[in-house]
């Protein structure tokens, strides 16, 4: 836990500013203006330059959390469980009450809500094996009572935790083995950040505009070849710092 700061949240933040600095050279090449404030709150994931961020600034802050909770109680995980979900509401007040986007905040409970999870796993993988069929109507029904009234955050937060769980209902009763889904998971995080960068460009320049779904196929390539290339560089270099 003690190597908890520098090795999960300065590595997260760190992997995330480099992709950064890649928007500031891309807008400056295609000529986006940005302020500074919002060039210097997108190192954090507080403001976007035309990179997706809300989902670091939200990890970074329930990473800090979760290392606070596990130094102040230690081996007691039902407390430090407890100071997570606390923290999800604190975390939730302030970005309500500065008036973040609705995405900082709509899925946020799946944090804690997998803290729980990995605390009592035994006790729900248990039931769903003893209430098999009962369990997934329960799930696949509240999915369903849900899904319109998503619009709302805490609605959206709810479906959401029902979304991870009936995930986990499913690895419970059958293994996935997929190339193509663990290609993915090695490479979440760039693909994740670096998937905007050839959608900005096309539409700067106007390509493939008219034909929408050669948009998305050449996008997605190029983004894969960016990731995996972004990704044997980062990893060399976290391997000397982290």
């Amino acid at each position: 836990m003690l190597n908890f700061p520098r090795k999960r949240i300065l590595k997260t933040l760190f992997n995330f500013d480099i992709a950064i600095i890649i928007y500031m050279i891309l807008n400056l090449m295609i000529n986006n203006s940005y302020t500074p404030l919002e060039y210097l709150g997108s190192l954090i994931g507080l403001t976007s330059i035309g990179n997706s961020n809300w989902y670091i600034f939200a990890i970074l802050f329930m990473y800090m959390v979760s290392y606070i909770a596990a130094r102040i109680f230690k081996d007691n995980y039902k407390r430090q469980a407890m100071a997570v979900i606390l923290g999800m509401v604190i975390y939730i007040i302030i970005m309500e009450f500065t008036g973040m986007p609705s995405r900082f905040i709509s899925t946020i409970s799946c944090y804690p809500l997998g803290v729980c999870l990995s605390l009592y796993k035994n006790e729900v993988i248990e039931l769903f094996r003893k209430k098999k069929w009962i369990s997934i109507l329960v799930l696949l029904i509240l999915l369903g009572a849900t899904y319109k009234l998503r619009y709302n955050d805490y609605i959206m937060n709810f479906a959401s935790c029902i979304f991870v769980i009936t995930i986990v209902w499913g690895v419970t009763f059958f293994e996935i083995k997929s190339k193509i889904l663990y290609f993915i998971g090695q490479h979440a995080f760039s693909i994740f950040i670096l998937q905007r960068i050839p959608m900005l460009i096309f539409n700067n320049y106007g390509i493939f505009e008219n034909t929408p779904y050669i948009f998305v196929i050449v996008s997605l390539f190029i983004t894969i070849v960016l990731s995996v290339g972004f990704d044997k560089v980062i990893n060399k270099i976290d391997k000397v710092l982290f």
